[in-house]
């Protein structure tokens, strides 16, 4: 995981030293999203690979804070030992982030988020299990304008689910083609999910 942790820390350092004439990024906005994951399942050996769709939302309610909103569903299988294995996710989750400028063309995020969600298995066309997934996630992380048209961000997760808690990282980058639309693409990795998203921005 070291490598995961440099790599956030040099997007904080080209946060902090781009001399670019971009300004700071916006908090309004809509996201379009589609993915493609591999997510562990207890009890299954090997994980299983699938695709997802997300759409996640922002509004900024004071300078410096926003409220969010997202909604993900994905569907994933597997064969192994000869069984095949499907499951098909569902989760909602409501936040609030706070952004702190580092200079005029970065900030600091803090936020925390509340999930709600559940993953039906099935195995070999029968009902296997439903996994819970409700709880909490925190998160600190950067997003800088290194140029007028380039956002670069890293942010750390700390995931709470029921008893058990989880660090990820994520990396990412935004196109804005034009203004107000940003063509997205992000990698996630923790120690039980891998996700590479990409996605549709709309800043009002």
């Amino acid at each position: 995981m070291n490598r995961y942790y440099q790599f956030v820390m040099v997007l904080v350092l080209t946060g902090i030293a781009s001399h670019a004439s971009a300004e700071a990024p916006g908090y309004s906005f809509l996201t379009v999203g589609y993915s493609q994951f591999s997510s562990k399942i207890d009890g299954i050996s090997e994980a299983p690979e699938g695709n997802g769709v997300s759409l996640d939302l922002s509004v900024a309610v004071r300078p410096y804070v926003a409220v969010t909103a997202g909604y993900k569903r994905g569907s994933a299988s597997v064969t192994t030992s000869g069984s095949t294995v499907d499951s098909d996710t569902e989760s909602t989750a409501f936040g609030v982030l706070v952004h702190l400028p580092i200079n005029k063309i970065a900030d600091l995020i803090l936020a925390v988020s509340f999930i709600n969600g559940s993953t039906s298995v099935n195995k070999n066309g029968a009902f296997y299990a439903n996994i819970g997934s409700d709880g909490g996630v925190t998160t600190l992380g950067v997003r800088a304008m290194v140029f007028d048209t380039l956002e670069l961000n890293g942010f750390m997760y700390k995931t709470s689910i029921q008893d058990t808690s989880r660090i990820g990282i994520s990396l990412g980058a935004a196109w804005y083609f034009v203004d107000t639309v940003s063509a997205d693409v992000d990698f996630f990795i923790d120690s039980d999910n891998d996700f590479m998203t990409v996605g549709v921005s709309k800043y009002f």
